[in-house]
């Protein structure tokens, strides 16, 4: 989490999703989608200070709403001042009933900010991008009340929505690679890195909440029977000077290869050729086999 800050270079540009608490000088509502918790968002989405921001589907915000942090504003400088009093007892030559009474007042001042905290920070701001050509956009999405931590409220609700993923299968992988992705595949493969790569740049693509919920759904594919249609195969590298697959592994093979960033995602098509092809080698009858009677 990323609490309060007031630049877009306070969020740094890293690859695994966190949320941004927006400073409360910047609030929203729902009539405004120009307020200034969108603007702060969507400059944040773009940029980091005066650079430009390269993961924008890595962060997601959380903001005040406007009419809601007028009544948190008031409990904050109700507890402030009860705070203050409850400090100069001496000063302020205070009986002991009002002492306790200060003190009293202070816990419940501090107990009714802790519940309009809750009942505050109701925006989830989220990065879009419906249209893959168009920029990334962030929409609003109502965020509910709750005892739980913002946190969990928010994820709870981005989860729901199907906003932020923390689990994921490689049929979403191959639909993304015949899909947005397409291009990026056109070779016959595309490497772990360069995948996760493209999944914290892009909004257009599903929001994964660390590279290993990515590991996991790559790994998945090892134990699916219709890979072909659905997944893909896995191989060490690729020799371009003889364009095949080293260590070419494909679902049902007893490998279990340690993905690193280096792995690629072979496409079935490629990936059953050279299997084929390598059979076929296999079962040719060599010279020595042709002279026996």
């Amino acid at each position: 989490m990323h609490v309060a800050p007031e630049t877009s270079g306070d969020v740094p540009d890293s690859e695994d999703a966190r949320l941004v608490v927006i400073h409360p000088k910047f609030v929203h509502a729902r009539s405004d989608p120009s307020s200034t918790a969108m603007e702060f968002a969507q400059r944040t989405l773009t940029t980091v200070g005066n650079g430009q921001r390269t993961r924008g589907n890595t962060i997601v915000f959380v903001a005040a709403d406007r009419q809601r942090y007028e009544e948190l504003d008031a409990a904050v400088r109700e507890f402030l001042a009860w705070s203050h009093i409850a400090g100069q007892v001496k000063e302020l030559n205070l009986t002991p009933q009002q002492s306790v009474q200060a003190h009293t007042r202070c816990d419940q001042a501090d107990d009714a900010v802790t519940g309009r905290i809750n009942g505050t920070y109701t925006w989830a701001i989220v990065p879009e991008q419906p249209v893959p050509s168009a920029p990334a956009v962030v929409v609003a999405e109502k965020v509910g009340e709750g005892r739980d931590a913002l946190a969990k409220r928010v994820s709870d609700i981005l989860e729901r929505r199907g906003l932020l993923t923390a689990i994921y299968g490689a049929l979403r992988i191959r639909m993304a690679l015949d899909g947005p992705l397409a291009a990026a595949w056109a070779d016959g493969h595309i490497s772990v890195g360069a995948l996760w790569d493209l999944y914290t740049r892009y909004p257009y693509l599903d929001r994964l909440r660390d590279r290993a919920v990515l590991i996991a759904a790559i790994r998945s594919v090892l134990s699916q029977f219709t890979w072909e249609r659905e997944g893909f195969a896995l191989a060490a590298t690729y020799d371009n000077a003889s364009s095949r697959y080293t260590g070419l592994v494909l679902p049902g093979d007893p490998d279990d290869p340690m993905l690193t960033d280096d792995w690629l995602l072979v496409r079935p098509d490629r990936a059953t050729a050279q299997r084929e092809a390598d059979k076929a080698e296999a079962a040719r009858p060599t010279s020595a086999d042709q002279c026996r009677p």
